[in-house]
């Protein structure tokens, strides 16, 4: 099924991730389950095709001719949807005609929300575009932090068809709408695909001269290269990592790989710079919980930290997570201080291995 969020990122004021508590934590004596709106969601799995229709005015007036009313323009393309972590999220690659270059949507519940969520990668756009709501007679109506954006799905079990709508502010008239509908081929492993995939494309979106800075490309972005390859330690008890830069290189995702062999992962690792706020951002996902962790990060030059923005006061300021690089080519330490009381963190040397697929 096609995800209305590809194109929501259009609008500047979306941002970053919402500046509200979130829990990072579930209760550990609760075991992770299958819940009926995660199989809810394993359905929209499969290959899609889709179009939709979008109002470039954004409801204001047309900049070339300066009527007002809505103006529009025609979109379609091709997604795959997959379960991944435990049947747990919904992973959407997306890609629009005329371009090269795919994007990215995860979808889930969250069980200590009780609230669906979706977090956007986008190749125009710096900050990731994070939406949550809950399902209500049939309409899945999701709301951006502000309140600013909705977005209403309708979802066909019986076809797998799906209309959904976009709205701006208090508008009554959305300002895009998108259906789509099941498409006849083979469904790509979306995990083996990105294994798969060069760490590093060839082509990297370094453009800093849009008005909007969240378009833009910064330095910070070039840190990406240091996570991506394949990576491997020399601790048994550390698995190995799979960076690969996406979405022109405006984000890295990070597969911790269980399996090689069978392309399985455990977890996976997002990580963002958003041009606007001048902030690293990070998401874990784990096959061990539906629930997203967040963290927000800064660069000194040498290292760079990741914090719990919604730790509470005293602790929104301690790292989570740390990391050095190496002087040359792809490689980092990473001190993670989300152990268990008592248990001391330290540093895991990750260095590129050219073993890591045959394995």
């Amino acid at each position: 099924m096609v995800k209305t969020v590809l194109l929501v990122g259009w609008l500047a004021l979306l941002g970053s991730f919402p500046q509200q508590s979130l829990p990072n934590t579930d209760d550990p004596a609760k075991k992770p389950q299958v819940s009926k709106e995660h199989e809810r969601l394993a359905q929209e799995q499969g290959l899609f095709r889709w179009k939709g229709k979008l109002d470039y005015t954004f409801g204001r007036v047309d900049p070339l001719t300066g009527e007002k009313g809505p103006k529009y323009i025609s979109l379609q393309g091709e997604s795959t949807s997959q379960m991944i972590l435990g049947e747990q999220f919904l992973l959407t690659r997306t890609l629009t005609q005329g371009k090269k270059t795919p994007e990215y949507q995860i979808r889930g519940y969250r069980s200590d929300l009780k609230q669906y969520f979706v977090i956007v990668m986008e190749e125009l756009r710096t900050p990731f575009s994070y939406r949550s709501g809950k399902e209500e007679k049939g309409e899945r109506i999701l709301k951006d932090p502000s309140g600013y954006v909705t977005e209403v799905t309708r979802f066909d079990a019986d076809d797998q068809s799906s209309e959904s709508e976009i709205f701006l502010g208090e508008a009554k008239t959305p300002f895009l709408t998108l259906s789509s509908e099941p498409k006849k081929g083979r469904t790509t492993d979306l995990w083996a695909s990105l294994m798969a995939a060069k760490p590093i494309p060839r082509v990297v979106n370094t453009s800093d001269e849009r008005d909007d800075p969240a378009e833009n490309y910064s330095p910070e972005h070039q840190l990406f290269h240091k996570f991506a390859g394949d990576m491997t330690t020399e601790s048994e008890e550390v698995l190995p990592r799979a960076g690969r830069i996406i979405c022109d290189g405006r984000f890295l995702a990070l597969l911790n790989v269980s399996d090689i062999k069978n392309k399985s992962v455990s977890s996976l690792t997002l990580i963002g710079f958003d041009s606007t706020r001048g902030a690293f951002q990070m998401f874990v996902l784990h096959d061990k919980s539906p629930n997203p962790e967040y963290y927000e990060g800064d660069f000194d030059g040498v290292t760079l930290t990741f914090r719990n923005p919604f730790a509470g006061e005293g602790k929104a300021d301690q790292p989570v997570l740390i990391y050095n690089f190496v002087a040359r080519g792809p490689g980092f330490t990473e001190t993670d201080l989300r152990t268990e009381a008592g248990k001391k963190a330290e540093p895991v040397l990750f260095k590129p291995s050219r073993n890591f697929r045959r394995k």
